[in-house]
């Protein structure tokens, strides 16, 4: 399973990628929903194949990400992708759901290309450290946006994520 993901994580630039000290959303003590089906708890259906939609991760790339971080649980948990105003979080594994949130204000955000100390700088920002850890279930209290991948999630995906891109200046007169 992680070496698919890797294979393919790779057609991204090797300096996309920033490698974080801690885990991206740890597992929380709630149950396991899956987005289609029947309700599931933690321990159900040890040793099953995971399904991986690795097209996921490229939907989300190519909406704009400036780069993107992979916890400690390497390629097989949550990815965050760096927006302008937001942070996608998603697990190309299937039966989980992306989450985005909010950057808080005051917060700069580097652009594509960033150097490593830079994008260290971000992540180790306080409040944006404090957005990455939390559990889905505290990210769900604290008004972070879930999207299932049903419907077009894509387009829900590009209507947050494009939704507070900057007006350009008035013209002066």
């Amino acid at each position: 399973l992680a070496h698919e993901i890797q294979r393919n994580l790779e057609l991204l630039p090797i300096d996309f990628w920033h490698e974080l000290d801690t885990e991206l959303i740890p597992q929380g003590e709630e149950p396991i929903m899956p987005e289609v089906g029947e309700e599931r708890t933690k321990g159900e259906g040890v040793g099953e194949e995971k399904v991986v939609d690795i097209r996921r991760i490229a939907a989300i790339v190519k909406q704009g990400a400036r780069f993107g971080a992979v916890g400690t649980t390497g390629l097989q948990g949550y990815h965050a992708f760096v927006f302008e105003h937001h942070i996608v979080l998603e697990n190309p594994i299937v039966d989980n759901a992306l989450y985005i949130v909010v950057i808080p204000e005051g917060v700069v955000v580097p652009e594509a290309g960033a150097s490593r100390e830079e994008r260290d700088a971000f992540f180790q920002e306080p409040r944006i450290r404090a957005l990455l850890t939390q559990t889905k279930q505290e990210m769900r209290a604290n008004d972070a946006m879930r999207i299932f991948h049903t419907g077009d999630w894509e387009a829900r995906l590009r209507e947050v994520v494009g939704e507070r891109k900057e007006e350009p200046a008035p013209a002066s007169a």
